[in-house]
């Protein structure tokens, strides 16, 4: 088949010549030889036209990416600077793209072009026809993968509100979990951006760090800050100095050494906060609403009518991709490769210099042997056997995964009344996908139907109730029960003096079985609000006078 211009342009000369044939035999009227003209005048701009679209086409599969913006004006899409809409919602009408969220990523429903001003950003002045429609839809394809929505994040507010009272913001947590895009997104157009990642930035920031401060002033954005600790205590004098809040605005990946830092140059000055990967109620939209999880009745309720179910096969791949957003959002991202990509940077980039890890094979090793006890008690001479490594060797590793955000160590509950408790922490992975890579899961139905399935649940509801105090600025109130007749609660919220206990099993058929323990309570001395079972049930269930079943997918 010829390409379709090469058609029109054989059409075009073919009406010419016709044109020339039929004035030598009816003479040059006038009127014939004008529609002959025009004919020909509408064959070559529909063959300029056709021409155009392929032009249009090359140069989008060669990698360039036109905003939206130039289409019509009421849809702005910066898709060069941060990869964010600036006018998210006709960016959204433009591209045909509803934000319907399956297995983490962002579906595109069957387009319709019923506004008026849609045909106006397709060069229409009437509904298109079927034919013009199919070859519309297929050039909003097109300008759409260079697109990348923005997704609201529940730390926004929080964020906001730290601004307007202290100088300096620092926001932590593992790489890749938005930390520069959130913060780009929410500075105002005046404050600079300067990434400490970069070779030259970073010299200049260590061996002179006045002139850096003198180079980018506030208002300031300073990416990686945990590569020159250095700069903290001029950022100290600059905030002291000028005595407005807003003006320094730190990212840092790794708090190992950061923190000792801030808290000797910035105490008082500086609001830390901490991200993670996305939430799901994130991930529906749902973040700038998004409260912390306390089991009453009535939150649960308002949840559960809130939230989008969940089968067992899509919440299980949502555990297995996990919740960084480079492939929370993509679904086109392959898992293995972003993941071993992850692993690799990560060892040469924080945790050789932190750990002085000289066996880098060692320490993967570690990784998969502590990746294969989330949810589980930590047994720290077990875990330092299966790595090979010493106990010691193991603890201050471990230290240094939870110094990076890559591990919760949920602290145990107890009291002087009693010392029949179990006193080790419970060890959680904050990203499931991570912790499923690491252990070799090959498939989210592999995952679900294996040994680690109950306990990675686990893990992914226990980090997804942190989300909901860490993205609003509250220290999470968390805390576990096991006493020496291994009497066991998974989690407990303390709140105002009242613990509300959680229990976590991977079960659609709750019983009041499962919620006996909660009763061993009373011991504590603690008053005991409603608490619940979060398991795979589809409804919310009274299992006893003040527990209930609450589902997965509602939390």
């Amino acid at each position: 088949m010829r390409p379709m211009p090469q058609l029109y342009a054989q059409r075009t000369a073919l009406t010419c010549r016709r044109m020339d044939v039929t004035c030598l035999l009816f003479g040059s009227s006038s009127l014939l030889y004008a529609f002959f003209i025009m004919r020909c005048m509408l064959d070559t701009l529909a063959d300029a036209f056709w021409r155009m679209c392929i032009a249009i086409f090359y140069v989008l599969r060669s990698g360039i990416n036109p905003s939206l913006a130039q289409m019509h004006s009421r849809s702005q899409c910066n898709s060069q600077t941060d990869s964010e809409c600036v006018d998210e919602k006709n960016c959204a009408k433009l591209c045909s793209l509803r934000p319907e969220v399956e297995y983490a990523s962002i579906q595109r429903p069957e387009r319709t072009f019923e506004e008026p001003w849609v045909w106006e950003a397709m060069g229409l002045t009437t509904a298109p026809k079927p034919s013009t429609l199919q070859l519309k839809c297929k050039m909003a394809d097109l300008f759409q993968r260079g697109c990348d929505m923005y997704i609201p994040r529940t730390l926004e507010t929080y964020v906001a509100r730290a601004a307007q009272q202290f100088p300096v913001i620092l926001l932590t947590g593992t790489r890749q979990v938005g930390k520069t895009t959130l913060l780009r997104h929410l500075g105002q157009a005046g404050r600079a951006y300067v990434t400490l990642d970069d070779p030259l930035v970073l010299s200049l920031a260590k061996t002179d760090p006045a002139l850096f401060m003198q180079r980018f002033p506030p208002p300031v954005l300073i990416d990686e800050i945990q590569y020159a600790t250095e700069l903290l205590p001029y950022i100290k004098m600059a905030a002291d100095r000028a005595g407005e809040p807003g003006l320094f605005w730190l990212t840092g990946s790794q708090q190992f050494h950061l923190m000792k830092g801030v808290s000797e140059s910035l105490a008082g000055r500086a609001a830390v906060l901490h991200l993670l990967g996305f939430s799901r109620r994130e991930l529906l939209g749902q973040g700038l609403d998004a409260t912390p999880f306390v089991p009453m009745p009535e939150e649960i309720a308002r949840r559960s009518a809130q939230a989008q179910k969940l089968t067992l096969k899509e919440l299980y791949r949502l555990i297995w991709r996990g919740a960084l957003p480079a492939i929370a959002l993509n679904e086109a991202v392959e898992r293995d490769l972003f993941y071993s990509s992850y692993v690799q940077t990560y060892l040469q980039r924080d945790v050789r210099d932190l750990a002085r890890v000289g066996d880098e094979l060692a320490f993967l090793r570690f990784l998969r042997a502590a990746a294969a006890r989330t949810g589980q008690i930590l047994n720290l001479s077990g875990l330092a056997g299966d790595a090979d490594v010493a106990p010691n060797t193991a603890k201050h590793w471990l230290s240094i995964l939870e110094a990076a955000e890559t591990i919760y160590l949920l602290e145990p509950y107890h009291t002087n009344v009693t010392q029949r408790l179990v006193k080790a922490p419970k060890l959680y992975f904050l990203d499931t996908g991570l912790a499923a890579y690491l252990t070799e899961w090959a498939s989210p139905e592999t995952l679900e139907a294996g040994a680690l399935s109950g306990p990675i649940l686990e893990t992914w509801i226990v980090a997804e109730l942190l989300k909901g105090y860490w993205h609003t600025g509250r220290r999470p109130p968390f805390y576990y029960y096991r006493d020496k007749d291994l009497r066991e609660i998974d989690l407990l919220v303390i709140q105002d003096g009242v613990a509300y206990p959680l229990e976590i099993k991977k079960t659609a058929s709750p019983g009041r079985e499962d919620v006996r323990h909660f009763g061993a309570l009373e011991r504590l001395g603690l008053p005991v609000g409603p608490g619940g079972l979060i398991c795979l049930t589809e409804q919310v269930l009274p299992l006893t006078a003040t527990a209930q079943s609450i589902p997965a997918w509602a939390i």
